[in-house]
């Protein structure tokens, strides 16, 4: 499997055909693999997967398993840290992420506490507060609302317009069809 800078791909598959697998392989959340994996070119021993945890996101199917902190500023801001921002250089982009997601109103909120849509929305712009290169997204509009999908989708839109690669996977055969550049089947891993 290749994948372009800057492409949109939609990743189909049955469940237990691997999506979700594959996905915590690229983003180097898993350990141990087979095969080689290559980042522009260049050879990423499975020891030292923290190289792309630099510059691939991943936005879990469920976001209960991805929020941990005691409020949605502390989400936006946990990235913002590991980067190294601290300071007014950290309230400032917290500010600017807290508006530009239309978090204000929840910056002080427990992500227990936010619906289904809202939780997907934070866990998207806690990732996206590192600005990576790759985002990659299992299932984004599962259990959401009509306004959040429409949200996530629009949002999809204008990251791939930023030349980011976006790889989402998905049962909805018209959010592959609407969303993305290239469509890949996995069947069996």
């Amino acid at each position: 499997l290749e994948v372009q800078r800057g492409a949109s791909i939609a990743l189909l598959g049955h469940n237990g055909a691997g999506k979700s697998t594959l996905f915590l392989l690229l983003s180097g959340l898993l350990e141990g693999w087979s095969g080689e994996l290559l980042l522009e070119g260049q050879l990423v021993p499975s020891k030292e997967r923290s190289l792309l945890r630099r510059r691939i996101a991943l936005v879990l199917q469920n976001s209960n398993y991805q929020l941990f902190t005691p409020s949605v500023e502390d989400e936006l801001s946990f990235g913002l840290k590991n980067m190294g921002l601290e300071g007014e250089a950290l309230h400032l982009r917290l500010e600017e992420l807290l508006t530009e997601y239309q978090l204000l109103d929840l910056r002080h909120k427990a992500p227990h506490e936010l619906s289904e849509g809202q939780k997907k929305w934070v866990a998207l712009a806690s990732v996206l507060a590192t600005d990576p290169e790759i985002i990659i997204l299992d299932e984004p509009t599962a259990a959401l609302d009509a306004l959040y999908t429409e949200r996530v989708l629009e949002l999809l839109d204008r990251l791939h317009e930023r030349g980011k690669t976006v790889i989402v996977s998905t049962h909805d055969m018209d959010l592959g069809y609407q969303f993305a550049d290239r469509v890949l089947l996995l069947a069996k891993g």
